[in-house]
């Protein structure tokens, strides 16, 4: 169980940076909501 923890926090987090990457990063006041 806790490699599957692991691996969803390393997805999150990749999805976070990638989500930054895509948006250009304008819209860091939004993503500080999350």
């Amino acid at each position: 169980m806790e490699k599957i923890r692991n691996y969803g926090l390393l997805v999150k987090y990749l999805v976070s940076t990638q989500w930054k990457k895509l948006r250009g990063g304008k819209d860091t006041a939004q993503q500080n909501q999350g």
